[in-house]
């Protein structure tokens, strides 16, 4: 079976930080719409796409059939 997993990217207003901005990034699997990985950051950057990534990698080692969307383009 065909896995389809997209990344999401969206901003929330909070007031833990004086900047008063965290960054909430998903990976989500499109079949059984389950949240593979998230990170939460002080600001889209990066590192915040290497940790989700890694995080999304251990669960799915192989990449064979794998799609892969992102919002970002």
């Amino acid at each position: 079976m065909r896995k389809f997993l997209m990344h999401q990217g969206t901003k929330f207003k909070v007031k833990m930080d004086t900047r008063g901005k965290c960054y909430l990034s998903l990976i989500l699997d499109m079949h059984t719409n389950e949240v593979i990985s998230y990170v939460l950051a002080l600001s889209p950057n990066l590192e915040q796409i290497k940790r989700i990534l890694g995080k999304a990698f251990i669960k799915f080692p192989s990449v064979s059939g794998l799609i892969f969307h992102s919002d970002q383009g």
